[in-house]
Order: structure tokens, then C-alpha cells, then sequence
């Protein structure tokens, strides 16, 4: 092997856009730290959300002993009278709402809404990959002088 000729192969193995010779374009590192953030975000929202899902099967079962005020029929015609049916409906859609950051359906939110920001992540690190350099690469497009 000649001297030299490992770094003359790695040199002529990339462009001057970032493209290896199988025709990939290399990552940025902004594109890794999206990576890296997506990953994190996808780990930390799983872990939390099986940690909520099993604290919240411990305290089902005292929910259940505890009558709902509000499904009674009796409540459900104050409602009506004072709102119509649209008072209903809203009441429903703010209960329901209100459900979901509370018990098993916390759980299913924050699975849902990790995968959702992580995915969010993994898009914007795939399809916009020229985002403005780093300091460190700015740097370096001025031959490692930094100001």
C-alpha cells in the first residue's frame, strides 16, 4: 500500500457536496442532532408512558367505587334545558378532553404525542437538510479562522 493512498481514496470518495460514491449524501450535523432529539424524544415519551400506564392501573380500582356526578340522567336534563343539545355536546367534548390527561388515556396521550414530536423530528432532519451551518462549520468554510 502507498503512503498516503488511504486518505487520496477517502478524499475522492466524497464531492464537494457531501456525496459518498454510492450516490448517499452525507449527514449534516444538524441533521444528527435532529436524529439524536427524535430518538431521545421517541425513548423518553415510550418510558413515561408505560410509567403512567402502570400507575394508573393501580388507582382504576378506586375510581371505580366512586359514582360519576355528571352521567346522571337528572344532570343531563339541566343541561339540556339551560344550553339545548349543543350544551350537551360541548359538555361531552370538554369532558372528554379533560379525560385524556388523566389515568390510562394520560398514558395513551403521551405515546402519541412523543411519536407525533419525533416524527416531526425525523421529518424536518430528512427533508430540509440545509439548514444554516453550525459555528463549528461556518468556521471551518473559512479555513479554521473563527472571528
Amino acid at each position: 500500500m502507498v503512503p498516503g493512498e488511504e486518505s487520496l481514496r477517502t478524499s475522492m470518495s466524497q464531492d464537494v457536496h457531501g456525496i459518498d460514491r454510492k450516490g448517499k449524501q452525507s449527514l449534516t450535523r444538524s441533521q444528527i442532532w435532529l436524529y439524536v432529539m427524535g430518538y431521545v424524544v421517541l425513548v423518553a415519551g415510550s418510558v413515561g408512558s408505560v410509567w403512567v400506564y402502570r400507575r394508573a392501573a393501580q388507582s382504576d380500582a378506586n375510581d371505580a367505587i366512586i359514582p360519576g356526578v355528571y352521567d346522571t340522567k337528572k344532570y343531563q336534563d339541566q343541561l339540556e334545558r339551560y344550553g339545548g343539545k349543543a350544551n350537551i355536546l360541548a359538555t361531552e367534548i370538554r369532558e372528554w378532553f379533560a379525560g385524556l390527561w388523566h389515568g390510562r388515556h394520560l398514558a395513551y396521550t403521551l405515546a402519541v404525542l412523543a411519536f407525533l414530536i419525533a416524527f416531526m423530528f425525523f421529518y424536518i432532519a430528512l427533508f430540509l437538510p440545509d439548514f444554516p451551518p453550525a459555528e463549528d462549520e461556518r468556521a471551518e468554510g473559512r479555513g479554521g479562522l473563527k472571528k
